[in-house]
């Protein structure tokens, strides 16, 4: 088979930035310890942009963390729960992490806004590109959210359908 690779890329472009940004972060830490200490010249930009790397790696990380369902969650009382119970505290759940993703983005949305026209203390470029990737990545976990919920609303209609299709 196959494989259809700019789908693929393009289907995974969050978590191959992140993980550049990871690679980028790390390597940039690294190698400004080197020129530190061992050569007495240590890169006086590294750190700036090794942060700001890091600020990609963790906001869109967390989209990608988001979109493969495995954030940290208890779900112990939820399991022990009756269906319709359960699907009840699961929209309730669900609208309430899109409510608070909401906020999130907005709020993020506009603190790259105005930070656009600030410039770095080192480098002298643009801080939006530390404030963009917050918004961009609770921008992708309130999609994925609101995703995820259409998609437990149809599978809970489905479901419904099915038991009335037996009941007959």
């Amino acid at each position: 088979m196959k494989k259809n690779w700019p789908k693929l890329i393009l289907m995974n472009l969050d978590a191959i930035i992140t993980g550049a940004a990871l690679i980028a972060t790390t390597s940039l830490v690294l190698i400004n310890v080197f020129m530190r200490y061992f050569l007495n010249s240590p890169l006086t930009w590294s750190e700036e942009v090794a942060t700001t790397c890091f600020v990609w790696t963790i906001f869109i990380g967390g989209a990608v963390t988001f979109r493969n369902k495995a954030h940290l969650g208890v779900d112990i009382v939820i399991k022990h729960l009756p269906a319709r119970s359960r699907a009840v505290v699961q929209f309730l759940m669900d609208l309430t992490v899109i409510l608070i993703l909401g906020a999130l983005t907005y709020n993020s949305i506009l603190y790259a806004v105005n930070s656009a026209g600030k410039l770095s203390n080192v480098l002298q470029q643009t801080i939006l590109w530390s404030t963009f990737p917050v918004a961009a990545g609770f921008g992708l976990s309130l999609i994925w959210a609101v995703l995820f919920m259409v998609q437990n609303i149809k599978e809970i209609f489905l479901k419904l359908n099915k038991k009335k299709e037996e009941v007959k």
